[in-house]
């Protein structure tokens, strides 16, 4: 049987980009041997409750590969990471018919498949594409040395061997448009879009049931802006609108993370800090809230908003990045800054006829994200290359 091996840094319950692993698995599962290749997974009950994936451990076979010591820290070292793991997957190509990448460009030392949230390997030309540097996570002292990051991403790039060219010669996937426009005009590549997948047990609670609330989902990170979220909620409140949010995310142990919680307290009852909810409860808190708010500016995709538009809740999202596609570019829902978002959350706030007109175009067409759309195009994308390499 044909031999594909996922190729991953991690496959545990932190987001998208672990939910697209995920499911990348389990849509070749049943038609192929695969190995999953990686450093750190969690227990697959905990993955398949987080991301509606039905993988047993008969399913595919696991080839874990030990961090050194001083790379344990979950959230330091990404980019050594990648290119440890990418060196060892050129050490065992040989032994894949099929080479995956799910997290982004990978030199596999031959032509494979790369599944591109947004790139990594060239930080010049994608700060110069978004007109800013991308930071995500805690903001250090390092991510302003251009001298230390530059020579910390070439001795990666040694460790690993990586050249671009290679990497550019593979069959490449993006999960937007928006993606695809900066791999074009980064790497001069083509692709493929395949939108993260969404399955999730949405509850159909009639609109006028529905409480009159916003909720904000993800991490609680400074790329989020949580903070300026709960700010502009506030604003809103100031106008005389009963609102309330519920913030259903991890709250972490930094800076960012006093600060939000800080204002969660200050702000008062209206806010509501839920932390880390399992799937169920997600979904029922989306489903029995009208408003979902999302405000990361220029995201690669954010699938927390087909999975909001799932649950008939309208997200509102910034005007940047991938979002504005996931919710068909509506605009009465996508806003530019803090004062058009205040003013377009207001309008839909007073008027009943634009509600039901916003609802009515935003749920005509769910599938684009629907986790049985991905699978179809995940076990496409595979049998094409593998016909067009003649190993069938």
């Amino acid at each position: 049987m044909t031999e594909i091996a996922i190729v991953s840094p991690k496959m545990t319950v932190d987001g998208g980009a672990d939910a697209v692993t995920l499911w990348t698995i389990e849509s070749l599962s049943d038609s192929y041997n695969v190995t999953l290749i990686t450093f750190e997974i969690d227990r697959l009950q905990k993955l398949n409750s987080a991301y509606g994936t039905d993988l047993s451990s008969s399913d595919f076979t696991i080839r874990k590969l030990l961090f050194p010591s001083f790379l344990e820290e979950k959230c330091r070292f990404g980019l050594l990471k990648k290119h440890l793991l990418m060196r060892h997957v050129k050490s065992v190509n040989g032994e894949y018919d099929v080479l995956f990448s799910t997290w982004n460009e990978m030199d596999f030392g031959r032509e494979g498949i790369q599944y591109i949230h947004f790139p990594t390997q060239a930080q010049s030309q994608i700060e110069e594409f978004l007109g800013e540097k991308r930071i995500i996570g805690e903001r250090k002292w390092y991510h302003e040395d251009i001298k230390v990051r530059d020579l910390y991403t070439v001795f990666c790039h040694k460790l690993s061997g990586y050249e671009k060219n290679r990497m550019r010669q593979n069959k490449t996937v993006v999960c937007s448009k928006w993606v695809g426009e900066a791999i074009s005009d980064i790497y001069n590549i083509t692709s493929t879009v395949v939108y993260p997948p969404v399955n999730i047990d949405s509850k159909t609670i009639p609109w006028e049931e529905q409480e009159n609330g916003f909720v904000i989902v993800g991490r609680i990170s400074e790329e989020k802006r949580v903070y300026w979220m709960l700010q502009l909620l506030q604003e809103v409140r100031k106008n005389g609108y009963d609102i309330h949010v519920h913030v259903a995310g991890g709250v972490p142990e930094t800076k960012y993370g006093k600060e939000v919680t800080d204002l969660s307290d200050k702000l008062g009852d209206w806010v509501q800090l839920e932390g880390r909810l399992e799937r169920e409860e997600l979904a029922d808190l989306m489903s029995t809230h009208r408003y979902g708010l999302h405000a990361m500016k220029k995201e690669p995709s954010g699938v927390v908003i087909p999975e909001l538009v799932s649950c008939n809740c309208i997200p509102f999202v910034p005007d940047s990045g991938g979002p504005p596609e996931l919710v068909d570019s509506i605009d009465e829902i996508v806003f530019s800054n803090s004062i058009d978002a205040k003013k377009k959350i207001i309008t839909l706030l007073e008027s009943p006829q634009e509600q039901k007109r916003v609802r009515e175009e935003l749920f005509v067409d769910e599938t684009k994200n629907d986790a049985s759309e991905f699978t179809k195009h995940i076990r496409n994308i595979v049998e094409d290359f593998l016909s067009e390499k003649g190993r069938e």
